[in-house]
């Protein structure tokens, strides 16, 4: 019984460090994103390594779809127009809106507010989302740790990307009832 209690303790202790490891990496991610978004600030230049970038494409083709006369965001250079007069700057990569016309209702609660705070709105959203769902696959505070400290969750952060929102709804279909119908469907 003692051996047994000092083998919890130990690996209680274990998971612990390692959770507090995992939470500090995230939180590295954190300021390296912030350090990056405040370089760009001063900088003013956007380019594929812009913090955001994927977001700011899905903002200006539902600005684009909802406002412009051809309401066509797949239109790259009403596309681009639309991204220069989000970023006040020419130096853009080439970037195309390549999701279906249904993708922009999924925008459209944050095309409400101003893009810094949409921006930030979409990235928290879905990252909680995504903790949320891992949480329910495995509860324990170290899922949540490795979790945030998965490499994938600074590339989202960074770019915006909506692999968040795919690894939860996939996840959420794995562990409903009729996971592999509604895994099928989806995929």
């Amino acid at each position: 019984e003692k051996s047994k209690t000092m083998a919890i303790k130990k690996n209680y202790l274990l998971y612990s460090i390692l959770s507090g490891f995992l939470f500090a990496v995230f939180f590295l991610y954190l300021k390296a994103l912030l350090y990056l978004y405040s370089l760009q600030q001063t900088v003013h230049s956007v380019s594929l390594f812009t913090v955001g970038i994927d977001f700011s494409m899905f903002y200006a083709a539902f600005s684009i779809a909802q406002t412009t006369s051809n309401n066509n965001p797949y239109d790259v250079a009403t596309l681009m127009a639309a991204l220069h007069s989000l970023h006040q700057t020419d130096n853009l990569s080439k970037l195309g809106f390549f999701y279906p016309p249904f993708f922009l209702l999924l925008i459209a609660p944050f095309s409400l507010l101003p893009y810094p705070l949409a921006l930030l709105s979409w990235n928290v959203c879905f990252l909680f989302l995504y903790v949320y769902i891992m949480y329910k696959i495995a509860p324990t505070r170290f899922t949540i740790a490795l979790a945030l400290s998965f490499p994938a969750v600074f590339f989202n952060l960074r770019w915006s990307q909506n692999g968040f929102l795919l690894t939860s709804i996939l996840s959420y279909l794995l562990l409903s009832k009729n996971s592999n119908i509604n895994t099928g469907l989806c995929l």
